[in-house]
């Protein structure tokens, strides 16, 4: 009986041991493959054109400044009228409501 009490135990360590190296083992795999994996993606990077990126980059520059220059013209130039408007006497104001009125 005593025998068959450190039989049963033997075959647990056992297990214990297989599952235990089984789990080392699995874990070193998926760390090669993810270690190689990496690796092949840092090799695979190709130089970029900067070049190429700078005149993009230089040419949507320009066109934002350009645009932003005209909003601050447009701007600008209704402010003028504006003024224009508000500081103008009666007479000035009857000119400019009978050539809007007669260009519609």
């Amino acid at each position: 009986m005593n025998l068959n009490i450190i039989l049963c135990n033997m075959v647990n360590m056992y297990k214990i041991i297989l599952i235990f190296i089984f789990c080392v083992i699995c874990f070193f795999t998926g760390y090669y493959i993810g270690n190689k994996k990496y690796i092949n993606n840092n090799i695979d990077i190709q130089p970029i054109d900067t070049s190429y990126n700078k005149i993009i980059l230089d040419s949507i520059q320009y066109n934002i400044i350009k645009k932003d220059s005209t909003i601050i013209k447009i701007k600008k130039k209704f402010e003028y009228e504006k003024n224009k408007a508000i500081n103008a006497s009666d007479s000035d104001a009857i000119k400019q409501f009978t050539i809007l009125s007669i260009s519609e």
